[in-house]
C-alpha cells in the first residue's frame, strides 16, 4: 500500500554497488577504513558498468515523469 511510485529493475552480473555511469567498475573491492577487513561489492565489471547506464536513463526519466507532477 505504498503511496508514491517506485520500479524496481534487477541486472544479472552486477555488483551491489549501482551508480553514475561512465565511471571505472573495475574497482570493486575497498579495504573497510575503520574495521581493516576486504569489502566486495560482487557482480562482474560488464554487469555493473551495463547496470550503471541503464538504471541512470530510467532514474532519470522516473524524476521527470514524477517530480513533474507534484509540482505542478
Amino acid at each position: 500500500n505504498h503511496p508514491y511510485p517506485f520500479e524496481h529493475f534487477a541486472y544479472a552480473n552486477a555488483g551491489h554497488y549501482i551508480g553514475e555511469p561512465y565511471w571505472p567498475t573495475a574497482g570493486n573491492v575497498a579495504i573497510h577504513p575503520v574495521g581493516g577487513v576486504t569489502l566486495s561489492s560482487g557482480g562482474t565489471s560488464a554487469g555493473t558498468a551495463f547496470a550503471n547506464a541503464d538504471s541512470w536513463v530510467k532514474l532519470l526519466e522516473f524524476l521527470e515523469a514524477n517530480l513533474r507532477t507534484i509540482s505542478h
